[in-house]
């Protein structure tokens, strides 16, 4: 088997021959062998960057996250302030102008209301309200008179019912004896709401629409005495008429 020292060395003949040559020359000597170039650097090797004022606070010449913290905020609260103001100023400007608009609406109200109220009305505020008041309770109760009094009328023409009355006048008396039917109906109590007249020969007649409570027979009975009588006058002031003409000729 074969010794893997050689037997120079192992008998104590360690010693070169040759001197040793120094070893900084060599080094210098050689050649830096050539790094693959890599995408990460040492955060140590960047050149650092100033911010504003410089201060030194372990060698840098940024300022502290803190400082930075408390100027940002220096600079945002008065912005800020300054929104909340103008805010409060706009809101305080548009309650003033609703307030002069309601009491404009306020004062047209009162003055329109002024002008339908009795004549010596005061004209502030109180005494056109006090004064409206006292008007509405007053034209309530007319309106509960009027309605009571038209549910009388009413009662009372459901009552009444309409007529038609043909009445037969002689020719001589003519005009006379329809005036005297109108007189004689009015008397009565009887409304004529339409006369119809027929002063075709041989006969002249009328037929009146009546309304009336009474019968129509009552009615019927009353215009013919009336007619009667009114012939009978008619014929006696003819007759009359005739015995002066007959005393004194022409």
């Amino acid at each position: 088997m074969d010794p893997f020292f050689p037997e120079n060395l192992l008998l104590g003949d360690v010693f070169w021959d040759e001197p040793l040559l120094s070893t900084t020359n060599f080094v210098q000597t050689q050649p830096c062998p050539i790094q693959n170039p890599s995408a990460f650097v040492q955060y140590r090797d960047q050149p650092k960057i100033s911010l504003g004022k410089q201060t030194s606070l372990k060698g840098s010449n940024s300022h502290s996250m803190n400082k930075r913290m408390v100027a940002f905020l220096r600079k945002s609260l008065p912005l800020e302030r300054n929104k909340a103001a103008e805010f409060e100023r706009e809101r305080g400007f548009k309650h003033m102008i609703s307030e002069r608009m309601r009491r404009q609406r306020q004062r047209q109200c009162c003055s329109n209301l002024h002008s339908v109220l009795p004549h010596g009305t005061k004209t502030d505020n109180n005494s056109v309200v006090q004064t409206a008041a006292k008007e509405i309770q007053r034209l309530q109760g007319r309106k509960e008179e009027l309605e009571r009094k038209n549910f009388v009328l009413e009662g009372n023409i459901e009552g009444r019912k309409f007529q038609h009355l043909r009445v037969t006048y002689s020719s001589k008396s003519g005009i006379d004896s329809i005036v005297e039917t109108l007189k004689l109906l009015k008397g009565h109590g009887v409304d004529t709401r339409r006369v119809k007249t027929d002063f075709s020969q041989p006969e002249f007649f009328a037929v009146l629409e009546i309304e009336t409570e009474i019968a129509r027979g009552d009615v019927e009975e009353a215009v013919k005495r009336t007619l009667d009588e009114l012939e009978w006058k008619f014929r006696s002031h003819v007759q009359e008429g005739s015995e002066k003409q007959i005393l004194h000729p022409f």
